[in-house]
């Protein structure tokens, strides 16, 4: 019975520690946004000196 209560609680743990998909998708737009950002800030100012130019 030591066994079965030894694997159980490893697949316990494996379960927690691996990132679910609520967790992943805050996760990837937290990374994601402020490279967004500077992406769209540098195309914008780079449109508004071909503009001006």
């Amino acid at each position: 019975m030591s066994v079965n209560t030894e694997k159980h609680t490893v697949w316990l743990l494996r379960k927690r520690d691996s990132l679910q998909l609520w967790e992943a998708i805050p996760l990837w737009f937290a990374i994601s946004s402020p490279l967004i950002g500077l992406i769209i800030g540098f195309l914008g100012a780079w449109f508004v000196t071909w503009l001006t130019t």
